[in-house]
């Protein structure tokens, strides 16, 4: 493309379906003989099949190789790759996912990922997460609304918690518009892996998902630094001791208040050692009162965690939804938990050493290690 063109581009990065734009676009790559103005031009018209040909035969094949092997799936939408998902699922026998960084890289430099919009990268048991990390930073993503890193819907969930995902700070100059992210890796610094979260700058994001075998101090207090003025549903797996966490509830006290989270309504405190501080903290937090959904699950709540809920009960009440699944309540707990607020999810109960932290726990009914939308609170409506 050229000047004109990027300039045009550029300013659907802000509007991606503005049609007027598009057209100009079109006419603008017709005269220069692009294949990319007629796809346009006929999915504008509402002529789908025929520009889904076009793609396959002149914009698909200039992709990088390897995603020409069945290394991802790929989304077109109007001329320009819409989704991108590099998924171990997806990985032929014998493929080298250790590639996918560099097809990654090559892709972001592409015209066609001018103005993509959702960009998943699934775990695999040897994926260079921190490669995916440079790879955005370094072509960056400007259109790009969704990203998830170490996504939990692959076979290696668990691997991919402990997946060293680099230096973030380059990264989030890259992708300016983003409104969804989910990050699943190491967020502190375990076993010589080591992840730094830097100046966090996301103004558009209204969704953000961590979930990490233990979120250290430091990356915790850059998240309270933030600014997350259109944020409305934080989810933090919190993880262990052991492997990194350091976020106590004195360093997440600075982010659980109203006024760094204006538009906040669900918030997860989920796989938290400290779950029955936390309790308290968010009981008397200014946050609270905005909130519609809460979850501990899948932490350390027992006897005394009960006791906390039940004691800060009025302050709970308002909620439609308290996810508390996956802690150590008894049965006598549960019954008392159940008229907390409109709905109180309790579902199945542990019953093994309350000290340790599962960060994708089994549920009952599904899978040992479900994705996350299959079972998370955010996702279901009551």
């Amino acid at each position: 493309m050229d000047d004109v063109a990027r300039s045009i581009v550029a300013r659907l990065c802000d509007a991606p379906d503005d049609e007027q734009l598009l057209g100009v676009l079109a006419d603008h790559l017709l005269a220069r003989g692009d294949p990319r103005a007629q796809v346009i031009a006929l999915e504008l018209a509402g002529q789908y099949e025929e520009a889904r040909r076009l793609v396959d035969a002149h914009l698909a094949s200039s992709l990088p190789a390897q995603l020409l092997s069945s290394y991802a799936e790929i989304r077109w939408h109007r001329g320009f790759l819409y989704t991108l998902n590099l998924s171990d699922s997806r990985l032929p026998p014998n493929a080298d996912e250790r590639d996918l960084p560099s097809a990654l890289r090559a892709t972001l430099a592409h015209p066609s990922a001018a103005l993509l919009r959702e960009l998943i990268v699934s775990s695999t048991p040897r994926m260079r997460f921190n490669e995916v990390v440079a790879a955005l930073a370094d072509e960056g993503a400007p259109c790009l609304r969704q990203l998830e890193i170490g996504s939990a819907r692959g076979r290696y969930r668990m691997v991919s918690s402990y997946a060293e995902l680099g230096d973030l700070s380059g990264m989030w100059r890259a992708v300016p518009r983003l409104e969804q992210l989910c990050l699943t890796g190491v967020m502190g610094s375990v076993q010589q892996r080591e992840t730094t979260f830097g100046d966090v700058r996301l103004p558009r994001l209204r969704r953000l998902r961590l979930h990490s075998c233990g979120l250290g101090a430091e990356n915790a207090a850059a998240l309270a630094r933030a600014r997350w003025d259109e944020l409305e549903h934080l989810e933090l797996a919190l993880g262990a001791t052991a492997d990194g966490f350091g976020a106590s509830a004195d360093v997440l006290e600075p982010l659980l208040r109203a006024e760094r989270l204006p538009r906040l309504r669900s918030l997860g405190l989920m796989s938290a050692e400290q779950a029955v501080t936390l309790c308290e903290l968010v009981a008397q937090s200014d946050l609270l009162p905005q909130l519609e959904r809460l979850s501990f699950a899948a932490g350390t709540l027992a006897g005394e965690g009960a006791r906390q809920l039940l004691r800060d009960a009025r302050a709970f009440a308002h909620l439609r939804l308290l996810d508390l699944e996956l802690n150590y309540l008894d049965d006598e707990q549960v019954e008392a938990l159940r008229g907390l607020c409109a709905h109180v999810r309790l579902g199945k109960q542990r019953q093994v050493d309350p000290r340790y932290v599962e960060v994708y726990p089994e549920t009952q009914g599904r899978s040992p290690c479900p994705p996350l939308r299959q079972w998370h609170f955010l996702e279901q409506s009551y």
